[in-house]
């Protein structure tokens, strides 16, 4: 799962991928991807962003290619043009901010959306 970047809350950490924070579009994501996968399989799911902390579009050819290739979902537009730019086949589902403001209530349905779009 290829996010946009990491929130102005998790700027200057050591670390890239997902930051929950109570009541943000990450803990919403969370609360979806347990739904979606269930936690025993959590572990198998790799989460980054198109830009790193320091605000440039991170490698994710490179990424991609290290990870073993495996099947790739933009979250949100800025994603899904980046990893279009970067040549690395993908699908896509809203990003979770958008979902989470626009659709709250429908948590299970972004869950399946995800799902599908991980699993084909």
């Amino acid at each position: 799962l290829v996010g946009e970047r990491s929130g102005v809350a998790a700027r200057g950490r050591s670390f890239e991928g997902l930051t929950t924070f109570f009541s943000t579009s990450g803990d919403y994501l969370r609360q979806a991807l347990n739904l979606a996968f269930g936690s025993e399989h959590l572990g198998r799911v790799h989460l980054s962003n198109a830009y790193t902390f320091d605000g440039q579009i991170a490698d994710l050819t490179t990424r991609h290619y290290r990870l073993g290739r495996p099947r790739v979902v933009a979250l949100g537009k800025v994603a899904d043009r980046c990893l279009s730019q970067a040549a690395v086949e993908h699908e896509s589902v809203p990003h979770p901010q958008y979902w989470r403001r626009f659709r709250h209530h429908r948590l299970e349905e972004y869950a399946d959306e995800i799902r599908h779009a991980a699993y084909g």
